[in-house]
Parts: structure tokens; C-alpha cells; sequence
């Protein structure tokens, strides 16, 4: 009588010592190709957000990061009006109180409404007392945009190494890399100018929950989905080969 085999959820890829060395030298591979494309990309990116954003009368400041020139966009903010201030904390005070009162079951969309509103909040009040809060508008754009590199920098050869860890073949590992890059650019483009707007418009209140809940911690979710379409279609063409798994 055959013995049944393990549930699947128990089963695992075979690796070894061999699979770890091609990992270390991927993600080599992949900081080297992260670096070169950013070296000629970085540079064009920033300058057609700033243009997005601004126009011709944009404010340009130049910076070097990692190694790669290149020009920010810096808006004009302006002042922190106290009533304003005052009438957004009580806002966002109201949203916490709703939040906390209303019948229903939690669910995650209502903990997002409530962390924004508590950090909104918190900064209209320390703007309320101090007339400002956060970077002026040049340093905090240059933290956006250096985050980015780094960002970069760390996710690009991560994504690359752990694909050596899984029976990927050469064109999806460089399939999955050209599009995490791929996404990386047109995100931040897309970020530096919608900061920059929105800087422009309400303030450095907003800096906060800008770089919080819209920063760099959503390009986990951007990678995670190049590297989940990346298993898909790889699980699609090793569906039929039993040789790939290892049953425990």
C-alpha cells in the first residue's frame, strides 16, 4: 500500500550550502545592476517629478547621495496658521473619538483612519504651540528622496538573493528584478511630486503622516507583489514537476 504523503503546507524547495553561496553572489549581482541603472535613472526621474509637480517654476536644490547627483524638488510651504492648527487637532480628535465609540466590528481600515488621525493631530497641537513642525521643505525632500535610493538599494539584491533560494529560472529572476526596479522609479516619481504638492498646499503638518503611512513602508507592498507574481507564474510551471519538492 502506497503511504500517503505529507499535506503540502509541510513541504519546502531543496536548498543547501551551494544555493546560499549562488544567493550571497545574486545579491551581489543585483546591488551592482540596482547601482548602475539608478547611476543613469535616478537623475531623469527626480527632474520629470519636480516637472510634474511644479512646471518650469520649480525650486531646485541639488543633491549626492550613494554616489548619484540629482535635483529635488522643493516646494514653498506655507506658514502654520494656529486656528487652523487648533481646528485640525480637533478633527482628528473627533475621528479618535468616533473610532473608539462606534459599534462594529475593528477592522484595518479603521486602525489606519486612527494612526493618521493621531499623528495629524499630534502635529497640528506642536504646531499649534510652536509655529512649526518637522524639516523645512528642502530637507525633508531630500530625506524622501535619499530614502528612496537606500530603499533601493537594500530591497533590489534582498529580492534577488531569496529568489536563489527557490527553483526560479534566469528569465524570471531577471524578470522579477527589472520590475521591482521598474516599480521603484515610477513610485517615486509619482511620491516626490504628490509630496511636494501637497507640501505645498497644507503645510508641514502633513509631514508626518506623508512619510508614515505613505512613505518608504509602502514599497514593501509594491515588492511583495513583483515577488508574489513572480512565484505565480514560477508555481505555474513547476506545478508538474514532483522532482522540485522535497517532502518532509
Amino acid at each position: 500500500m502506497r503511504t500517503p504523503r505529507p499535506f503540502r503546507s509541510h513541504r519546502t524547495f531543496r536548498t543547501g550550502f551551494v544555493d546560499a553561496i549562488f544567493a550571497l553572489a545574486a545579491a551581489v549581482a543585483g546591488l551592482a545592476a540596482a547601482f548602475a541603472v539608478m547611476r543613469y535613472a535616478w537623475a531623469p526621474c527626480m527632474q520629470f517629478a519636480a516637472q510634474t509637480a511644479f512646471g518650469s517654476a520649480a525650486h531646485i536644490v541639488t543633491d549626492t547621495y550613494l554616489g548619484i547627483a540629482y535635483s529635488v524638488a522643493v516646494p514653498v510651504m506655507p506658514a502654520v496658521d494656529a486656528a487652523a492648527a487648533l481646528w485640525t487637532a480637533a478633527g482628528c480628535g473627533l475621528v479618535v473619538f468616533a473610532s473608539a465609540v462606534l459599534p462594529g466590528q475593528r477592522n484595518p481600515v479603521r486602525y489606519w483612519l486612527n494612526a493618521n488621525a493621531l499623528v495629524l493631530g499630534g502635529s497640528a497641537l506642536y504646531a499649534f504651540f510652536h509655529g512649526t513642525v518637522g524639516y523645512d521643505a528642502a530637507p525633508f525632500m531630500v530625506l524622501l528622496t535619499r530614502t528612496g535610493l537606500l530603499t533601493i538599494a537594500v530591497a533590489v539584491p534582498f529580492l534577488t538573493a531569496i529568489s536563489m533560494l527557490l527553483p526560479l529560472s534566469i528569465v524570471e529572476r531577471l524578470a522579477m528584478l527589472a520590475c521591482a526596479l521598474a516599480f521603484e522609479l515610477a513610485i517615486y516619481i509619482v511620491r516626490v511630486a504628490a509630496f511636494a504638492l501637497v507640501l505645498a498646499h497644507f503645510g508641514s503638518i502633513t509631514q508626518a503622516n506623508l512619510y508614515i503611512f505613505a512613505g518608504p513602508l509602502l514599497d514593501v507592498a509594491y515588492l511583495l507583489a513583483v515577488y508574489s507574481v513572480t512565484l505565480s507564474v514560477a508555481g505555474k510551471r513547476l506545478m508538474r514537476r514532483e522532482a522540485v519538492w522535497n517532502w518532509l
